[in-house]
């Protein structure tokens, strides 16, 4: 059974300069996942952004930064100085037994084991799975850069407009994404965990394919990793709560600022492809689209 995606589960590698071992070559997407949308009196662009471990720079070449600074108004899924840590572990709180209850001895044992140096087991129990696996992904990303993978490219776009005085529009609040993951049933996200503590190698595989389908900018490949039929047969509750509810909840607003024209919207690149995604979806209501290069 192949793991569901989920959300800022998306990681990045780095390939190793030969001469010095310590220091990581660049990387960059070949093709970025940037869309023109021809609407209202000027254009307006959506990024198809990963939310962990990819930085602003590889996503986004500074060639299409004049089509950020121009716009009349960002879009971005939630302003993050919005949502505290702290405030995060209170949503994520099990409402009651414990963590260790959705997993075998052995499997609780091994996650607790790795993720001991981010958070003591006693508090990880009281959490749901989502979070175990939200921190056991965030940890292995930071492992894979040596503990200090780039900030993600979602909190630099949103300094960099903020920098620049552009107006920023959250297409949700952090309440109603924490809501969002709490919806997804515990034991499909533990069932997430448990393959990624058993399977380490082939996790950290799935990751790399998942950074390096973005960094050739193959939609099609991110398309079949993101949508696999079996996982959305799995998991359907996944899907439904972080994708499609989400995608049409934003719709409306979307709609309304790609219509006045001149809006740069930034989300999960999950949220934009595929057969349900916003992308298709605009397109069928007429909006015309072009993938940039």
């Amino acid at each position: 059974t192949r793991r569901p995606p989920t959300t800022g589960a998306e990681t990045e590698t780095a390939e190793a300069d030969e001469a010095t071992p310590a220091r990581r070559a660049p990387r960059f997407v070949q093709q970025p996942f940037l869309y023109r949308v021809d609407a209202g009196p000027q254009p307006s662009f959506l990024l198809g952004t990963i939310h962990v471990g990819v930085s602003m720079d590889a996503a986004l070449p500074a060639q299409h930064l004049g089509d950020l600074d121009g716009a009349r108004v960002v879009l971005v899924e939630i302003d993050p100085s919005e949502l505290s840590a702290r405030t995060m572990m209170e949503a994520a709180a099990l409402p009651s037994g414990e963590l260790d209850d959705f997993f075998a001895a052995r499997d609780w044992f091994e996650l607790a084991n790795e993720l001991d140096p981010v958070i003591p087991a006693q508090q990880l129990k009281r959490l749901r799975p989502w979070f175990a696996m939200s921190m056991l992904v965030n940890k292995r990303v930071a492992d894979m850069h040596d503990g200090a993978p780039p900030q993600a490219m979602d909190l630099t776009l949103i300094e960099y407009a903020r920098e620049r005085g552009l107006p920023i529009r959250p297409l949700e609040t952090p309440a109603q994404q924490l809501a969002a993951m709490n919806a997804i049933p515990n034991e499909d996200m533990a069932e997430t965990v448990t393959e990624m503590v058993q399977d380490p190698e082939g996790s950290q595989r799935e990751l790399t394919n998942m950074l390096d389908a973005y960094f050739d900018g193959d939609v099609l490949r991110l398309e079949q990793l993101i949508f696999d039929p079996q996982d959305v047969a799995e998991h359907p509750a996944v899907y439904e709560q972080l994708f499609t509810r989400r995608n049409a909840a934003w719709l409306p607003v979307l709609k309304e600022e790609l219509d006045e024209g001149g809006a740069f919207v930034a989300v999960g690149l999950g949220h934009l492809i595929g057969e349900g995604g916003l992308i298709a979806t605009l397109r069928s209501e007429g909006y015309a689209i072009e993938r940039l290069r």
